[in-house]
């Protein structure tokens, strides 16, 4: 199974906090440079916004706030 790192920082070499299954819902709280900063549960962090694939564009603004996402691979 594929997995998504949620990371401490928007660095591919930053300290992976978690990985989570394809298919998980995160929560994107807003977006930098490539990256979303994200909710998964508890855990709050940084995932490469290639990976993300929008399935409830319609809570989307401009800035990506508030937005469900599910991994994508």
């Amino acid at each position: 199974p594929y997995t998504l790192a949620i990371r401490m920082e928007a660095d591919k070499d930053a300290e992976i906090m978690i990985s989570v299954e394809q298919d998980s819902q995160l929560k994107v709280l807003k977006q930098s440079k490539g990256w979303y900063y994200v909710s998964y549960r508890s855990y709050f962090g940084w995932v490469e916004q290639d990976c993300v694939t929008h399935i409830n564009p319609t809570k989307t603004t401009t800035n990506n706030s508030n937005s469900t996402s599910s991994t994508n691979y």
